[in-house]
């Protein structure tokens, strides 16, 4: 009694419900196979562009490696002139200038000022010499005073190392990560920092 219930309480699908439901399920094989296809695409490109800013990525190392490789004779000369340079004024700022030695570092600083560390030097490094070798060129001939406790020539020679400092971070792309406070004497000490380095900004903490 149930069952012939049942049945009559069944609604028979329209015939266009019964198209429509034929239609999707004669599509859904090919829907299925156009997203897994466009999936699959999807996922290719994506690898692709990866790929492609590895290689983009490997290709400037590889550019930045051969351009460093060849400033290697230049970059090697430029550190070599800066070491030299910074050992000769080092002599010359604690030694007697009334000395051969001095005269002789003097003469080689003269040698580095006009041809051997002006083809390698950076701007900095030029306006710090030339703010020095006025200053030893009046110690050469007398003119300084007391050369050994010249203030003057001490922040002079500071700046030079410090433009030295920083011009070799700038060629080999490192961080020496020194800054020393620059040296005083009791006559400056009262001096604000900002007042010894304004013509030299980048010296600056």
């Amino acid at each position: 009694m149930s069952d012939t219930s049942n049945e009559k309480t069944q609604t028979p699908l329209s015939v266009r419900s019964q198209a429509i439901l034929a239609l999707v399920q004669g599509l859904l094989p090919t829907l299925t196979a156009i997203i897994g296809g466009l999936w699959i695409v999807y996922t290719y490109l994506n690898d692709q562009r990866v790929v492609q800013a590895e290689t983009e990525r490997r290709a400037r190392q590889e550019l930045v490696a051969r351009l460093m490789e060849a400033r290697q004779p230049f970059n090697k000369r430029q550190l070599d002139m800066y070491i030299e340079t910074s050992g000769v004024v080092g002599r010359m700022v604690v030694g007697n200038e009334s000395t051969e030695a001095w005269h002789n570092d003097y003469a080689r600083f003269e040698q580095l000022y006009w041809t051997d560390l002006s083809m390698v030097e950076d701007d900095h490094v030029k306006a710090a010499m030339q703010d020095l070798y006025p200053i030893l060129s009046a110690a050469r001939a007398g003119r300084l005073g007391d050369f050994t406790k010249s203030d003057e020539l001490r922040q002079a020679s500071y700046r030079l190392a410090r433009a030295l400092n920083g011009s070799i971070e700038d060629t080999w792309k490192v961080n020496l990560n020194l800054e020393p406070s620059p040296p005083q004497s009791p006559a400056v000490s009262a001096v604000h920092p900002e007042q010894q380095y304004q013509r030299h900004p980048w010296h600056f903490p």
